[in-house]
């Protein structure tokens, strides 16, 4: 896998030759990247795609019951499913900070093309995005 080009190295930097920007070359990073962007993009963002995004900035005025976050998991999932067929999720982790201004994510998932399985944690400051 890692002799293909899978999309630019974020953040973006040049190449070299200043012709253009780095190859990403690691699939597993494009992965993480593709989970990021789905999370933190809001449907309508993308004009191509209007049904894309999970919109995690819209949990800031949600008072975090076992309701919104079996539905924030539901919507994660549905949209890796529908956007990055290319992996399945296996088991997803969602937690509010104590203070609640805070979430914390945990996916992990099996990429289908090596079979491996990954995964991707991150932690946002709702008061942030």
């Amino acid at each position: 896998m890692s002799d293909k080009n899978w999309s630019v190295k974020i953040p973006l930097e040049t190449s070299v030759d200043d012709v253009g920007y780095k190859a990403e070359t690691n699939f597993s990073e494009t992965v993480k990247y593709n989970i990021k962007s789905t999370l933190l993009t809001c449907p309508g963002e993308i004009l191509s795609e209007p049904d894309f995004g999970v919109c995690l900035r819209k949990i800031i005025f949600e008072n975090p019951t076992p309701s919104v976050i079996q539905k924030l998991k539901l919507n994660i999932h549905s949209q890796i499913r529908e956007y990055m067929p290319y992996i399945k999720l296996i088991k997803s982790q969602i937690v509010f900070t104590p203070d609640m201004n805070g979430l914390n994510i945990r996916l992990a998932y099996r990429i289908s093309e090596s079979q491996s399985v990954e995964t991707f944690e991150t932690s946002i400051d709702l008061t942030k995005i």
